[in-house]
């Protein structure tokens, strides 16, 4: 008796199975946004890098305008800072939370940073 049981028992766990998997398969993917921008105050030709840290890791370069755009964040916090090795910027970071829209007007100002003396 036991045997006809699993042998019917079977089929239906592998539907149930079968079913599960294709709802799974079905969810949309979790939605990704940007974070939008600008830093004023670098010379041409220098591009700082912006750095997204949070629930992910995202890095985009400035434009020659300085505009810049990190994409691909899923919603979450994140904390954002430029960098450059010749400037230093205000605020040091900034500081987003990604729920479902994008962020933008997330600014910064480069100040470029004093040349050390030369040595004699």
């Amino acid at each position: 008796m036991t045997r006809k049981v699993a042998q019917a028992f079977l089929p239906v766990c592998l539907l149930v199975c079968l079913a599960a998997t294709l709802i799974a398969a079905q969810r949309p993917p979790a939605p990704r946004h940007e974070v939008v921008g600008h830093i004023a105050g670098m010379a041409p030709g220098h591009h700082a890098v912006l750095r997204a840290a949070g629930r992910e890791r995202h890095a985009a370069t400035a434009r020659a305008d300085g505009t810049y755009v990190l994409r691909g964040l899923r919603p979450g916090s994140y904390t954002i800072r430029p960098s450059h090795p010749r400037y230093h910027f205000t605020p040091d970071f900034r500081s987003v939370a990604i729920t479902n829209h994008d962020v933008g007007n997330v600014n910064f100002v480069a100040h470029l940073r004093p040349l050390p003396p030369r040595r004699r």
